[in-house]
């Protein structure tokens, strides 16, 4: 199994559905739900993908 870790801006101009449709049609299953994380002063969700 590999995972995969992708931050998401939910202030961001790219909605959240653009992600999860993106790595999904890459093969990359969402596992569990997204973690807040602070990156640079922002708080960011965290995402894990595995495959």
């Amino acid at each position: 199994m590999t995972t995969r870790t992708e931050l998401f801006d939910p202030d961001g101009p790219r909605p959240l559905h653009e992600l999860l449709d993106a790595m999904t049609s890459d093969g990359w299953r969402l596992e569990g739900p997204g973690e807040a994380v602070e990156h640079d002063g922002r708080t960011l969700v965290r995402y894990r993908f595995v495959r």
